[in-house]
């Protein structure tokens, strides 16, 4: 297999690389190399909550847990009840806490799954509270019969929590319930890679003296997400949460670069045609790109159902937006030769020429590069855009 690493497990012994068209290769070995870099910036005395949300950011939740569970990771971290149901389907036993506020129809599950729960408002409390009451026996709960929860403190980033000026006298309220094990109180920052740290520290100023008060009843505190433990100290406290810094990237460039982080995370693809072109052809669908001379390109059979040059855009339209598509039309104009999208085979980058299809699309090839039909290319991806469906392939010590 030319430019890929064959030591490697589907965790399905039907699959094999040499036979598909399109994979992912995770590297579980980096992911628990950077997590131990983050175990050790905040040390020992700080516990670590790995984030699995998000399919464990496109990796692969159950695989990535259990590499962290097999060297003590303290906590696990997921959005919603139904990914820490699988979590432990999959024989996870990691203490698991959920960042959502369950729907009261899930509790049920949640308690008898040993998930631990955010508390967002009295109302919620008291729902896991009652849910709790009506558990055959108490042992089948967690620890002294009583579901273990989080409560959250919305000190600025707005979605949800209790707001920190009603939180001393929601909280003992919360305490009273004859079922909640009150062990967590947390919150989350809205601007922590930012260049400036003002808001951060005004959230943390809201919150730091709420955790004092309750430190001897509430036994964690956390707060720092992976851009505020590099940059901020003071919000480390008991425990730190970490997603991005544990699949190998920085929140942001500009920030601190404490850490030797390993890259996770390759989509590899196989070229399934090479073409010659006179000048004049054109690619792809609008016959957007034209050949200047003649020239090769190659063809791929991977596009944007897979999530290949799929961009997020999660901002409301308007001047902005309008303003970047007219720059990216004038780039194409200016780019003949193709835009700014590009695969990697091995050290060459390769140009993608004409408009991404559904499941294909093609490159520019260079004409000294010697290229084959089945060789592998790289290809760049916003991990969370690249479909499940495409099969993982996991490295890790045997």
């Amino acid at each position: 297999m030319r430019n890929s690493d064959t030591n490697l497990n589907s965790h399905n012994s039907e699959l094999s690389a040499e036979k598909l068209s399109t994979w992912i290769e995770v590297d579980l070995d980096a992911i628990v190399h950077n997590y131990r870099q983050v175990k050790t910036h905040v040390g020992e005395a700080v516990r670590v909550l790995a984030v699995v949300k998000a399919n464990a950011y496109g990796h692969g939740a159950v695989e990535v847990s259990r590499a962290l569970e097999a060297v003590g990771v303290d906590y696990l971290g997921v959005t919603r009840i139904e990914e820490g149901v699988e979590l432990r389907h999959a024989g996870i036993q990691a203490p698991v806490l959920v960042f959502s506020p369950p729907i009261p129809d899930q509790i049920r599950d949640a308690l008898k799954m040993r998930l631990t729960m955010t508390v967002d408002s009295l109302w919620t409390a008291e729902q896991i509270s009652r849910a709790a009451q009506q558990r055959e026996t108490a042992g089948q709960i967690g620890d002294h019969g009583k579901a273990p929860v989080h409560i959250k403190i919305d000190t600025g980033m707005g979605r949800l929590g209790l707001r920190a000026a009603e939180a001393r006298q929601i909280i003992p309220e919360i305490q009273k319930l004859g079922r909640l094990q009150t062990e967590g109180l947390y919150t989350h920052f809205a601007q922590a890679a930012d260049k400036s740290p003002e808001k951060t520290r005004r959230q943390l100023d809201r919150f730091l003296p709420l955790a004092e008060e309750f430190r001897e009843e509430i036994p964690l505190i956390h707060a720092a997400n992976s851009a505020a433990l590099l940059r901020f100290p003071e919000s480390h406290c008991g425990m730190v949460r970490t997603g991005t810094l544990l699949y190998g990237q920085y929140p942001d460039p500009q920030l601190p670069r404490h850490l030797k982080l390993r890259e996770t995370f390759a989509w590899k693809a196989r070229i399934s045609a090479i073409r010659h072109l006179e000048p004049g052809d054109t690619v792809g669908y609008g016959s957007e790109w034209q050949a200047r001379r003649s020239c090769l390109i190659a063809t791929l059979p991977v596009g944007y159902a897979e999530g290949f040059g799929l961009e997020v855009c999660a901002r409301t339209p308007g001047l902005r937006e309008a303003g970047r598509k007219s720059f990216r039309a004038l780039r194409s104009i200016l780019r003949p030769e193709g835009d700014w999208r590009a695969v990697h085979f091995g050290a060459a980058l390769l140009s993608v020429v004409g408009r991404i299809g559904m499941q294909q699309f093609c490159v520019l090839l260079p004409e000294d590069l010697e290229v084959s039909v089945g060789d592998i290319v790289t290809l760049p991806s916003r991990r969370l855009n690249v479909n499940p469906r495409i099969p993982r392939f996991y490295r890790e010590s045997q």
